[in-house]
């Protein structure tokens, strides 16, 4: 692997204040208070691509508008039976809402979260209760779980507010379910296991393989952004996250294992996998944030606690997303409601790049940390094949045109520094850490690749700009 690229001069330090004790490497933006505590929550967009959470608590499903998180506003609530346990999922403009407090779905028109619809209370006679539910990545089949009759396939496509059965399994009480590619993963956790099923078949589902987890108790799944890394949250008391490697299907293999604090005693009740970090609810020690770019040695490098009591019960963070847009972080709460939060941990996409080779713009993706003592891996693609690139590297953003080249990090604060070249598909990696000794505060900095194609403006190609803080986990 190559030799990580060591990022020091650039930063600056800011001398800002030490987050307090709730919090590290995170700040609230916005709390909104619901009737009930929040049992689940989903995210929607408005057409110009606001943010709106969809908080399924104990006595209803509320929408709340959170463009203005400082302020967050109810935009619809529908009441329902009380609940220890209520799950929503949205396909398309539809969200379904399932509880264990009752039969059916309530089905709600999102088309303008502004002005929530409910569509229709459905019953269907399938099942007299449910844990939770899932849509498939294709949007064509509702997954409920954790039914008194089982894992029941419900066809949403061809009439959303009228489900049809296409499928079910009988087997262990499911708590958590994720469907990818053939796949799906069924989380056991009174059998003590996690089932793979294999859809290939559809609406046959068949075994493929039970993989007990190491505490015996999966809760929880999520599937990071390779489609190869499961990281499930298996949670008797205290809890532990598990990430598992998929290559095999058959053969899951365990790479690692971290929790909370070895004294914690919090519930691991949901889990959000996305470009090498773990957003996890963790009951009554909150929000947790973990580096997986080592899957073997998971790193907590940041939290924010939402529960002032003691650790242990049915308390605290329930679920979280994170929104991909803004990088603001959602959490419910079991007891107090929604938190909107921003991190440290995030790491963004900005402003628009160069066309060069073939009249592709090189596309940068990113994984892993910006923390100190940690590594943020950059991959660049479709760029032109073997060709010189360099990293400008600065602590402020810019839009400069040179014709149309667009230089995105301001040069009065780069350095430009050669990086290597692209391999013969047009692709490059390169690894950089962030040494310990500069993370003492959150420190911008900005980068951007620069390909050397003649085909492009000023004979270079450019990626969009990467921003992103550099902090002490």
């Amino acid at each position: 692997m190559r030799t990580p690229l060591h990022v020091a001069a650039l930063v600056l330090l800011a001398g800002i204040p030490l987050p307090a004790q709730t919090a590290r490497n995170t700040r609230l933006l916005g709390a909104f208070t619901t009737r009930g505590g929040v049992l689940d929550l989903a995210l929607v967009s408005d057409a110009s691509g606001g943010s709106f959470a969809v908080l399924a608590t104990s006595a209803g499903t509320s929408v709340v508008d959170c463009r203005v998180p400082g302020s967050p506003k109810e935009t619809g609530f529908f009441p329902g039976p009380r609940t220890d346990w209520r799950r929503v999922a949205r396909a398309g403009k539809y969200l379904y809402v399932a509880s264990e407090g009752g039969p059916g779905l309530r089905i709600l028109d999102l088309s303008s979260p502004l002005r929530p619809k409910l569509v229709k209370s459905w019953n269907g006679n399938l099942w007299k209760w449910a844990h939770g539910l899932r849509v498939s990545p294709d949007g064509r089949h509702l997954w409920v779980f954790g039914t008194d009759r089982g894992l029941l396939v419900l066809d949403i496509r061809r009439q959303p507010s009228n489900p049809i059965l296409a499928a079910a399994w009988k087997g262990p009480w499911v708590a958590d379910l994720l469907v990818h590619g053939d796949t799906a993963e069924l989380a056991e956790p009174f059998a003590g296991t996690w089932t793979r099923l294999d859809l290939t078949r559809f609406p046959l589902l068949t075994k493929r393989v039970s993989v007990r987890t190491p505490l015996a108790f999966p809760r929880s799944f999520s599937l990071d952004d390779s489609g190869h890394l499961l990281v499930v949250e298996d949670h008797p008391a205290g809890g532990d996250l598990a990430i598992y490697d998929l290559s095999q299907p058959k053969a899951p293999k365990l790479l690692g294992r971290t929790r909370a604090a070895s004294s914690s005693k919090g519930l691991a009740f949901g889990v959000e996998a996305r470009k090498g970090l773990a957003f996890t609810a963790w009951g009554t020690e909150g929000l947790r944030i973990f580096d997986l770019l080592r899957p073997d040695r998971p790193t907590e490098i940041a939290s924010y606690d939402t529960f002032p009591g003691a650790s242990g019960g049915r308390h605290g963070a329930s679920a979280v997303r994170r929104d991909p847009v803004s990088g603001r972080i959602f959490l419910a709460d079991l007891d107090r409601g929604l938190f909107i939060l921003e991190s440290s941990t995030d790491r963004r996409l900005y402003g628009v790049g160069t066309p060069g080779y073939e009249d592709l713009v090189p596309e940068l993706d990113f994984e892993g940390s910006s923390a100190a003592g940690r590594i943020l891996r950059l991959d660049l693609r479709k760029a032109h094949p073997q060709a010189p690139l360099f990293l400008l590297l600065g602590t402020s953003k810019a839009s400069l045109k040179l014709r149309e080249l667009t230089i995105l990090v301001d040069p009065r604060s780069a350095l430009v520094l050669p990086a290597g070249s692209t391999d013969r598909g047009g692709a490059f990696r390169m690894d950089l850490s962030f040494p310990v000794s500069i993370g003492a505060g959150n420190s911008p900095l900005d980068l951007q690749f620069l390909v050397l194609d003649k085909l492009g403006s000023l004979g270079f190609a450019a990626s969009r700009g990467l921003s992103l803080a550099v902090f002490r986990p």
